[in-house]
């Protein structure tokens, strides 16, 4: 069984030694930048998914129950996923 190839989390790029050659980033401090990108997109959207239900009373929806339903899903899939790839950058493995 092959080990796969490290990535770059900044770039995409195949990583050879601790620094990228196409960014010129460490490993440190391309997981810096991905997490704190992954943090300020997962706020933007979960700040939206919220706002979106009372900013939609402009035009009420027949069952807002379902539509808060669906906002928690989507929150908590959301959340998931940051947490998954906040994992997977810690234990450096990459794209």
């Amino acid at each position: 069984m092959t080990a796969r190839p490290a990535h770059c989390l900044e770039c995409g790029a195949e990583l050879s030694s601790s620094q990228c050659l196409a960014c010129g980033l460490t490993v440190v401090a391309a997981e810096i930048l991905f997490r704190r990108r992954l943090v300020n997109r997962t706020a933007w959207f979960l700040v939206g998914a919220v706002v979106f239900v009372p900013a939609s009373q402009v035009y009420p929806p027949l069952e807002i129950d379902r539509m808060w339903i669906f906002a928690g899903a989507v929150f908590f899939v959301t959340l998931g996923l940051a947490f998954l790839l906040d994992y997977r950058a810690r234990g450096h493995e990459g794209a």
